[in-house]
């Protein structure tokens, strides 16, 4: 009896060594598969960051592009505003010189219907005197 107790025992250790051997060797399958996916996690939190280090950078040269732009555009409306602003001054200069030649044109041409007038008037005058 002593000797069946003694292999049941045995059988027991034998089983349970079984399952020790088997849990250990889940254990290490399981460590070595939470060390993979910590790598993993490491270089995707790597890559994380150097996307949002890339993004920060696209982000501010494209606000950069945007303020250089529109500075270029202001000064462009600027320069082109007193370029007109100019043109404008000048035809209004030859406007007013063309104005002012052309009051003396319908001056001198007014003086010459007058005197024109004078002179047409007593020579007609004297031809009707002549009939």
């Amino acid at each position: 009896e002593f000797k069946t107790k003694y292999t049941r025992i045995e059988r027991l250790m034998n089983e349970q060594e079984q399952e020790l051997k088997q849990a250990k060797r889940i254990i290490e399958e399981k460590s070595a598969r939470i060390t993979k996916v910590e790598a993993l996690l490491e270089e995707m939190e790597a890559q994380a960051h150097k996307r949002e280090e890339e993004y920060s950078k696209v982000e501010r040269l494209a606000n950069e592009g945007v303020m250089r732009v529109r500075s270029e555009m202001t000064q462009t409306v600027v320069d082109s505003e007193e370029r007109y602003r100019s043109q404008i001054d000048k035809l209004e200069k030859e406007l007013r010189v063309e104005h002012e030649k052309r009051s003396q044109l319908e001056k001198q041409v007014d003086q010459l219907l007058e005197n024109a007038g004078m002179i047409i008037a007593p020579q007609a005058t004297e031809t009707i005197r002549l009939e």
